[in-house]
């Protein structure tokens, strides 16, 4: 079982976001509400509906739920090659 939270601050599009407890885009704790363990996405998101209506899996640690993940590339209007750099210091 993971343990799951929601951001209590929406996302641009009004939807809050659900995350597993590893997810590195997860909110300081004083902005986040503690959803409980669960077996499954789907359960945490359901639980996420009661404190806000509109809740999604976040796109990062729940890309396979995610109904943003689902959405054409082009909608996102990203450029189509990202270079990510890592340094050691």
């Amino acid at each position: 079982m993971n343990k799951y939270y929601i951001s209590k601050k929406s996302r641009q599009d009004g939807t809050f976001s659900v995350h597993k407890e590893d997810c590195p885009f997860l909110n300081e704790s004083e902005q986040r509400i503690f959803l409980g363990r669960f077996d499954t996405c789907k359960d945490a998101i359901k639980t996420a509906r009661i404190f806000f209506l509109k809740s999604d899996a976040c796109y990062f640690c729940l890309k396979e739920f995610s109904k943003v993940s689902k959405m054409k590339m082009n909608d996102w209007r990203v450029p189509g090659s990202l270079k990510i750099v890592y340094s050691e210091n």
